[in-house]
This record gives structure tokens, sequence and C-alpha cells, in this order.
């Protein structure tokens, strides 16, 4: 069972198609300091279509997402060939969010310069549970299974809960987690994985790190590493 806490003052906003979804693209990027409550109300498949991440303008310029993305237990497939710049995610990056209930099946691939599932970086706390990942991720910098790196945070929390990691890994990057890649240059944190699986394939060439669930904790000050 997630306990997620609302978020106050959010915009609602359901999402059921892909035409919701990229309507909601348009709607989140350049939205600085608005908050969400998405609820996804359907299975989204990508196959064949152009896909965007949350929050990517046509430039290519990025604008966290923040607040809550409830997938209720949906699955996303067939996202691919994403073309957002060299940082690719389902949302360009998070900040101050949670991500919950949601499948991302094995026909979606992430693949970039830093690559997860769930967004290439993470500015703030992020909190993710009962979420499956199936997918392939790969990159050259820093990858993670979810998040590819969360840098310059300061008190902070990244927390996983029931979160399974089923896919493939692959790539050259400097760091590759099974579900962070990298965690740097941050006060205060707290990063917590409990009760949950890494069952992924590891094809990796590396030039540095890599770790099941977290390749490198770098230049932090007072970091809590918790893992249940």
């Amino acid at each position: 069972v997630c306990l997620l806490a609302g978020w106050a003052r959010a915009e609602t906003v359901a999402i059921a198609s892909v035409d919701d979804w990229n309507a909601f693209v348009e709607r989140s990027c350049g939205a600085e300091q608005q908050s969400w409550n998405v609820t996804l109300q359907g299975n989204l498949d990508f196959t064949g279509l152009p896909f965007t991440p949350i929050g990517t303008n046509a430039s290519s310029g990025c604008t966290p997402f923040r607040g809550s993305f409830d997938g209720t237990g949906h699955s996303i497939t067939g996202v691919s060939g994403i073309a957002a710049g060299s940082n690719v995610g389902l949302f360009c990056c998070l900040q101050d969010a949670t991500v919950s209930n949601l499948v991302v099946e094995r026909s979606c691939s992430f693949a970039g310069t830093s690559a997860g599932v769930l967004a290439p970086n993470a500015t703030g706390s992020l909190h993710v549970c009962n979420v499956t990942s199936r997918a392939h991720v790969s990159g050259t910098t820093y990858v993670g299974g979810f998040v590819g790196v969360a840098e310059g945070l300061n008190e902070a929390s990244i927390v996983f809960e029931n979160v399974t990691n089923d896919g493939v890994m692959d790539g050259t990057a400097l760091c590759i987690g099974g579900f962070l890649g990298k965690v740097a240059s941050s006060t205060g944190i707290t990063v917590g994985i409990a009760h949950s699986t890494v069952s992924c394939v590891f094809n990796v060439t590396v030039r540095s790190h890599a770790g099941g669930f977290l390749a490198l904790a770098f230049r932090n000050s007072h970091i809590t590493l918790s893992f249940t």
C-alpha cells in the first residue's frame, strides 16, 4: 500500500489517451511554479507514434514535473525514438514529485546521454511506489533504471517502495544503476529503497561505476542510504 500525500493547490489532470498525454505535455512545459495531480485513466500505447516527455517544449527545454502522477495500475507501451534532446525519460525532470501504480512495458526503450525510465534527473524529493519497469534503458553518461542522476539536492529524500526493475540495462555510461545512476553534490538527503527488486539484465561495458540499485554516491554531505 502506498501512502502518498496529496498536493495542495495542485491542478488535477486526467490522462486517458495518447492525445491527452500530448495535450498535457504542452500545458506542462513552461509552467514553472505549477504543481499537478495527474491520474492515468487507461493504458497508453505509443507504438509507431512520436513521444515527448512531460515538461519538454519544442526546443527541448525542460520544466520539471512537480506533484503526483498516479498510474492507477495502468501501463505504458511502445515508447521509443524519443526526440527530446540527449536526456530521456517519461518526464524531462522530476522535482518534489510522487510517481505510483504504473507499469512500463518491455516494448519501451529509453536511450540518451543521461536516461531513466521515469526521468534522466531529479532535482528535488521523489517518492516512487508500486512501479514496475520492463523497459530497455541505455546511455553514455548517467543511466538509472528509473532516474539517471540526482544532483545538487538540499534536505530532500528519494524513496522507492515496492518497485521492480525487470528490464534491460546497457550502454557505456559513467554510472549505471538498476534504480539510480548517481547521487552527488547534495546535502542532508536520504535515499531509501524498500521491498523492491532488481531482476533486470545488465549488458554493460562501463568505464566507471555500476550497481544493482545505485551506481555511485559522490561528494555528498550528511547522506543516509537505507536498503530494506
